[in-house]
């Protein structure tokens, strides 16, 4: 009678281990498999209230806190806190030409820093960590597609760099088509601090442009010899578009610890810790919800580019409705050599 239990035990041990197995797997298939969500910061080194939104954008890509999410940073200098008494290197009008089409997409009542747009789903202050959590998780559950990156690296290059332009590679970017420039008016709070800025910067004004003008040529130099990564993204599973509505294929080169002493402005004095600095931005090609899609591109390194700390960030975004279908990202160390 021993005998015979144990033998009709082992069909309901079986079918157990046979329920459990597939319940394990896929939860270990989620964890090995998070899905990318992109986190823009649309910030700048002459606004008071920016580092804080920075330090939230470097946490979030640190430790990862949002299970089943990968967060994938892009920290976005704009360029209309410029002229308010400090220049941020790291300023871009392309950049402040994408948050224009976002402030369109959201309706918001002007561009405004720090502000966080989420898988270009939602927008929020980009100091507000719980908004922010929040905002991600919910994002989790859209439908998202699949990008990968394949880097090959190659031999030097020569590029000559637009003189007098932040950061040359810019000039494919998609927002180009926007009109990278202030809006008419700006934010109440710019509006408030640019008379009292502009009166401090008047006397320092032709000196300092002089000086501008020669770190320009420098840093023109500097660049003419740079590596490039030859790189191909292939995109599938992408979610059906919107009506009339078309998905650009988007490369970004990002640069992780930066910082920066600033001399003047509102952060006079302070050392800024940036994350994710957005280096290069490009449309590199369109995708299609049917099917699969892919693109190539050449894209340039400069020279005082730290390499350990530069990732290669590829995403797919709504042409008109601006939400980010998939992206993806990948350390540039990893390239093959």
């Amino acid at each position: 009678m021993r005998r015979t239990s144990s033998l009709l035990l082992a069909p309901g041990i079986v079918v157990a281990i046979v329920l459990l197995v597939p319940a394990f797997a896929s939860h270990d298939s989620h964890a090995a498999a998070p899905m990318p969500i992109l986190v823009e910061l649309f910030t700048s080194e002459g606004c008071s209230d920016c580092p804080p939104a920075d330090t939230v954008l470097g946490q979030l890509i640190r430790t990862q806190p949002i299970g089943g999410a990968e967060i994938v940073g892009l920290g976005e200098h704009v360029d209309y806190w410029d002229r308010l008494g400090w220049k941020d290197r790291f300023s871009s009008a392309a950049l402040t030409g994408r948050q224009q089409l976002y402030q369109a997409r959201f309706r918001t009542e002007s561009i405004y820093t720090p502000q966080m747009v989420v898988d270009g789903r939602a927008e929020l202050v980009g100091s507000d960590t719980t908004a922010a959590r929040r905002a991600i998780e919910r994002a989790l559950t859209s439908p998202h597609g699949v990008v990968r990156i394949d880097m090959d690296s190659d031999g030097a290059r020569r590029f000559v760099p637009d003189v007098g332009r932040p950061f040359p590679a810019f000039a494919g970017s998609q927002d180009q088509r926007a009109p990278a420039r202030l809006a008419d008016q700006p934010p109440p709070r710019l509006r408030r601090s640019a008379e009292a800025s502009a009166k401090a910067e008047a006397p320092e004004a032709r000196r300092r442009q002089g000086r501008r003008e020669a770190a320009g040529d420098a840093k023109s130099v500097a660049l003419q010899v740079a590596k490039s990564v030859a790189l191909q993204v292939t995109v599938s599973d992408i979610p059906r578009l919107g009506r009339g509505d078309r998905a650009d294929i988007v490369v970004a080169v990002t640069e992780d610890h930066l910082r920066s002493d600033v001399k003047r402005g509102e952060n006079h004095g302070r050392t800024l810790a940036h994350a994710a600095v957005v280096r290069y931005l490009a449309v590199i090609g369109q995708a299609s919800s049917d099917g699969v899609s892919s693109a190539r591109a050449d894209i340039p390194l400069a020279a005082d580019w730290q390499r350990d700390q530069v990732k290669v960030v590829a995403f797919v975004q709504e042409l008109r409705g601006r939400t980010i279908l998939a992206s993806a990202s990948v350390p540039l160390r990893n390239t093959r050599p």
